[in-house]
């Protein structure tokens, strides 16, 4: 499924880890978006020549996520013409971080303009998200947009218009640099897309790789070879991902190990799958994909925990500077947000005329 998958990096994060896919494979298709053109001339796949980034002008985001949906909003347009070029793939997969500015800020409107367009000209494409959660121990602003973009992506699924979606968890990075990491962690995503090996097809891949809700990978680690729920076990301690804590129960799950090295019954053994399965054996790769899981909360309730004490040092600061007895203080994070406009269903077009293209581009939004 991954000749007819693009892989779109919003942001200066998400980009960076779109580059590095590209350069693990010549046959990923990627895209950038973001705005700071300076950060995408950094990339080894950035083409200025080429239809595979846009660039959003502006004075930056200033790590402020509201600001981003601004600056696509000026420029809708443009972020419209850029989603009906890229309309040729069954999947898109957008990266950001969500502890960012730009990046987080744009995964709303880019999800709205990818699901509506595709569904108003009936043929709708899947639109998965794979965000990068920060270490714990970090500054209020980067714990407060990683709550902001995870009350994003509850009202996208609410709205169907996401598919599946992971994160990568920076708090396995301790100990190795970033460049590294990018490339285990992308190398794992790569596996993951393309699963598929004799009997596992495209469409098999494609269906557990954009089953509704969490997604969640594990690559075993072949000197455990003869051992595969240990393997499993391991995988789950080690991942590179943020895992639910009730990994055993899914929707779907794809499965291609080396045969040989592990045991695809017992592997498939080891999880509850409520829907589909599929497995095959290949001479390359030990992976497990499962889709539809339950979602890893546990992450973003220590992000809470940690913004709250945040506040809390704040106010005894304001408190002890202050003659006030009191300090109210709201822990609402929609206070940044514009209000939302109503979605409505739309029946499919079809573009004849300057007239229709621009009736399109009103409508995604």
């Amino acid at each position: 499924m991954i000749r007819k998958t693009l892989f779109l990096g919003t942001g200066g994060c998400g980009s960076k880890l779109t580059n590095t896919l590209m350069e693990l494979s010549s046959i990923v298709n990627g895209a950038f978006i973001n705005s700071n053109i300076n950060e995408m001339k950094k990339l080894s796949k950035f083409d200025v020549n080429s239809s595979n980034y846009l660039f959003i002008n502006g004075e930056g985001t200033g790590r402020n996520p509201v600001k981003a949906e601004e600056l696509l909003e000026r420029d809708k347009t443009k972020v419209a013409e850029f989603v009906r070029m890229h309309l040729n793939y069954t999947t898109v997969v957008i990266s950001f971080s969500t502890d960012g500015g730009f990046g987080s800020g744009s995964v709303q409107l880019l999800c709205k303009a990818f699901k509506n367009m595709s569904r108003r000209l009936g043929n709708e494409i899947a639109v998965n998200l794979i965000g990068v959660c920060p270490k714990f121990n970090n500054r209020k602003i980067n714990l407060e947009n990683t709550l902001w973009a995870k009350d994003k992506i509850k009202k996208l699924r609410a709205e169907g218009l996401i598919d599946s979606y992971i994160f990568i968890n920076n708090n396995q990075m301790e100990g190795r640099n970033e460049s590294d990491f990018n490339k285990e962690v992308m190398k794992s995503i790569y596996n993951a897309y393309t699963i598929n090996y004799d009997e596992l097809d495209p469409t098999d891949a494609g269906i557990i790789n954009n089953t509704k809700g969490y997604k969640a990978i594990l690559e075993l680690d072949n000197r455990m070879a003869g051992h595969t729920k240990d393997a499993i076990n391991q995988a789950i301690s080690n991942s590179n991902f943020v895992l639910p804590k009730n990994i055993g129960v899914c929707d779907s799950i794809g499965i291609s190990l080396v045969e040989g090295e592990f045991n695809n019954k017992e592997a498939l053994d080891s999880f509850n799958v409520r829907e589909f399965d599929k497995e095959d054996y290949n001479p390359f790769k030990n992976i497990i994909v499962l889709g539809g899981c339950k979602e890893p909360n546990w992450i973003f309730n220590e992000y809470a925990k940690e913004y709250q004490k945040k506040i809390d040092e704040d106010k005894f600061e304001d408190i002890y500077d202050s003659d006030e007895d009191d300090i109210e203080l709201e822990l609402d994070f929609d206070r940044r947000c514009k209000n939302n406009k109503q979605e409505t269903k739309s029946k499919p077009v079809n573009i004849n005329t300057l007239k229709d293209l621009r009736s399109l581009y009103d409508d995604i939004w």
